[in-house]
């Protein structure tokens, strides 16, 4: 293990929180954009 590398398992845990992070990160990007779009004039005319 290098220096400072703390426990097994510690790193790769870390780092598939952080993607868990990201992808929810992108879902509310995703949602907030929809709704902007949504209140966009002329958005709800048929």
């Amino acid at each position: 293990m290098w220096p400072g590398g703390g426990e097994d398992g510690e790193l790769e845990a870390i780092t598939e929180f952080a993607g868990t992070i990201d992808a929810l990160a992108r879902r509310i990007e995703d949602a907030l954009a929809a709704a902007d779009r949504e209140r966009e004039p002329g958005a709800n005319a048929a």
